[in-house]
Parts: C-alpha cells; sequence; structure tokens
C-alpha cells in the first residue's frame, strides 16, 4: 500500500539530514535518464522526489515506492538505476568528483 509522506515533518523528522552529494549523484542519473529516454528531468521526477531519496536512502523497490513522486510506473521504469546509485554510493564507490 502506497503512503503519502508530509514533506514538511519529514523534513523536520529528519532535521534535512539529506545527503547532498547523493542528492547531486541522483540529479546526474536523472539526466542521464533524460539524455537517453528524451525525457524532461522533471517529469522523471522533481528535486523534491530526489531529496526524499538521498534522505531515506532506500533499499528495495517497495520502499522507494513510499516515496513521494514516484508510482508504480516511474519505479518499474527508472527505480533500478536510482537503487543503484543509493547502493554504490553508500558502499563508498561513487562520488561526485567522480562523474
Amino acid at each position: 500500500m502506497r503512503t503519502s509522506v508530509d514533506y514538511n515533518l519529514l523534513k523536520k523528522q529528519k532535521g534535512d539530514k539529506c545527503d547532498k552529494e547523493l542528492f547531486e549523484l541522483l540529479k546526474l542519473a536523472r539526466r542521464e535518464i533524460s539524455r537517453r529516454t528524451k525525457t524532461p528531468e522533471h517529469i522523471i521526477c522533481y528535486d523534491l522526489t530526489l531529496r526524499e531519496i538521498a534522505t531515506l536512502k532506500p533499499k528495495t523497490l517497495e520502499r522507494l515506492m513510499d516515496i513521494g513522486g514516484l508510482g508504480e510506473f516511474k519505479v518499474k521504469k527508472f527505480g533500478d538505476v536510482f537503487l543503484e546509485v543509493v547502493r554504490t554510493y553508500e558502499k563508498g564507490g561513487l562520488k561526485l568528483n567522480e562523474q
């Protein structure tokens, strides 16, 4: 079941603990998806959605479904890319200056 996220509450609870480097890496991944699919970046997902991913760092497609702005279609189409960025970053294998 999909949950609705209150972004203001999320920001208060997490103290805006968005991982800024991960957020920038996710933006680069979105840009590459946009280029490859010829889909505008804002159609793929908004910055707010990427901030939530960079804050919560989901590890599965199911957890990614809990992120605001990502429905089943977008998770199926783009979710693996975003999860791979999170996983690789968490393992220390991806840094912003390597992009």
